[in-house]
């Protein structure tokens, strides 16, 4: 079971990995997917990626890449290290 994280930024926190969540979205926000942009038709034109604005996780609907904060952040070739750190920054740990 994923906990929600109170008082934590994840509209931030991907805003910083250079994704942008729709101001809109309340619980779920739609995205184009970050992890596999090659793996899509069309160069996912259709957003086939979900956040989790409760607790940062994600999973694209098409290519089946997911994960938590941490896994947005090395997607975008974070180091493990420079990941933490981010997810320290905005409260998500």
């Amino acid at each position: 079971m994923t906990q929600t994280l109170a008082g934590a930024d994840i509209r931030g926190y991907y805003a910083a990995l250079g994704i942008q969540i729709p101001g809109w979205a309340r619980t779920e926000a739609s995205i184009r997917c970050f992890a596999g942009p090659d793996a899509h038709q069309r160069g996912d034109r259709d957003p086939s990626c979900s956040v989790n604005l409760e607790h940062g996780a994600w999973h694209c609907h098409a290519c089946g890449a997911s994960g938590g904060a941490f896994d947005a952040a090395t997607a975008h070739g974070y180091s493990d290290r420079a990941a933490i750190d981010l997810m320290v920054a905005y409260g998500l740990t």
